[in-house]
This record gives C-alpha cells, sequence and structure tokens, in this order.
C-alpha cells in the first residue's frame, strides 16, 4: 500500500517478472487482479529490473489485452528502452479483467525485465 485517494480506496504497487522466449514474446496473466484498476504502468528491463543482465536487444512493445484483442495500453506500451525504466499514466483508470493478459513483444530474443504496476 503506498498512499490513500479521496475515496479512502488504497492504490497498492504490484511487480510481475517475465521472462521471453526465443520469439522475443512473454506473457503476464492478471487473472488474479480481477475487479481492480490500473493506475500506471512502469517497465524495468533485465533480471529482476536489474537494466544490465539479459536485457531486451531492441526496444519492445508492452500490451494489456482483452478477449477481444483490445489494447488498453492504448499503445502508451510501445518502444519500451532496453537500459532504463519507463512509465506511463492514463488520464482514465485501466479496468482489469479476469480474462486480461500483458504481452511483452519484439524483445529480440530470449530476455528478462519487471513491470510495476499501481492498482487501485
Amino acid at each position: 500500500m503506498l498512499f490513500k485517494k479521496d475515496d479512502d480506496r488504497k492504490i497498492s504497487k504490484i511487480s510481475k517478472s517475465w521472462t521471453s522466449d526465443g520469439s522475443g514474446d512473454a506473457t503476464i496473466e492478471m487473472e488474479d487482479y480481477s475487479g481492480y484498476e490500473m493506475c500506471a504502468v512502469q517497465t524495468v528491463p533485465g533480471a529482476e529490473g536489474d537494466r544490465t543482465t539479459q536485457c531486451p536487444s531492441s526496444t519492445y512493445l508492452v500490451t494489456y489485452l482483452d478477449s477481444y484483442d483490445f489494447d488498453w495500453f492504448y499503445n502508451e506500451g510501445a518502444a519500451r528502452s532496453v537500459s532504463a525504466a519507463d512509465a506511463f499514466c492514463k488520464d482514465g483508470l485501466i479496468p482489469v479483467s479476469d480474462s486480461g493478459v500483458i504481452t511483452i513483444s519484439g524483445t529480440g530474443g530470449i530476455a528478462q525485465g519487471i513491470i510495476n504496476i499501481w492498482l487501485k
């Protein structure tokens, strides 16, 4: 828990590690967080986000797809850095559905990173 909003609903941070396969793709299931809303998203390349080990070799794409393949990140997850943390916030909150999946693609092969997500 980080802080409280005006409506007394707490905002919490979760961290999810990912490892892409040989084609440069990875997925993170979000069903455990169904009913929450995303406030902000941060991507950090490297093993456990160290920004030096097993980093993507090219800028990569992060999307949050629902069951209709709609990207709720609205292309804000494009061109993620291979050596620095990147973050974005949406003007509105992003609903987390039980079928939502975060996808990572275009890492240039096997790579690692973390995604920090602030949920309300």
